[in-house]
């Protein structure tokens, strides 16, 4: 599931190079305000450096948002997340990341049938566990994320697992009306719709 998720130096999304004190955690400088946020990290070797940083990812390098959104690779490419993202230790030696994620995504108005933007919009904070069992043992407490066996924690799952949940069930305009079908005499066709006051009306008789 990892492979997924596009490293490619010709992602128009990734920087070019990369600072000597972010090394491997940050791809590169951007020209732009924000980095480019890289696809895992080390939470240990991170608190010794940068304990938070603002970045971007765009819809593009997210596979399981790319199946929700409208246009291509290209166009996809041009939606940015910005993301504000905190590493932190407690007084318990407990590790937390705390976040932050603002954007839009591409998706088909169900009304209209047209694009609409989707705003997205998330705040978390995750416990990082270690292993399994450490997740297990708070998983009714916090919200945690688990790091892989050789301790990376993959950045784009979690922003993409946020992004998903801030995602509404149907897309749609504030105000547009619903596309109305003809049938072979230009009469519209309207679906049948339940009638719920009538079932409840049933219900108590």
């Amino acid at each position: 599931q990892q492979n997924n998720y596009n490293t490619s130096i010709n992602n128009p999304c990734l920087p070019r190079q990369c600072p000597l004190q972010l090394r491997p955690y940050v791809f590169a400088c951007c020209e732009a305000e924000f980095m480019a946020i890289p696809i895992w990290v080390k939470p240990a070797e991170w608190l010794q450096t940068l304990k938070s940083f603002e970045g971007t990812v765009s819809v593009a390098q997210l596979p399981r948002v790319v199946e929700c959104a409208v246009g291509s690779e290209e166009e996809l490419a041009k939606y940015q997340f910005e993301v504000v993202l905190k590493f932190s230790e407690d007084s318990e030696r407990k590790r937390w990341l705390t976040g932050a994620i603002q954007g839009h995504v591409p998706m088909t108005c169900q009304r209209c049938m047209d694009v609409v933007d989707v705003a997205v919009g998330s705040e978390f904070k995750l416990y990082i566990a270690w292993d399994e069992a450490a997740a297990e043992r708070v998983a009714d407490e916090v919200e945690v994320v688990v790091l892989d066996e050789d301790q990376r924690l993959y950045l784009h799952p979690v922003i993409e697992d946020e992004v998903l949940l801030s995602i509404p069930m149907v897309a749609k305009h504030e105000d547009c009306e619903a596309v109305v079908v003809f049938n072979d005499n230009d009469t519209p066709l309207t679906p049948n719709k339940p009638n719920a006051l009538a079932d409840l009306a049933k219900l108590l008789k």
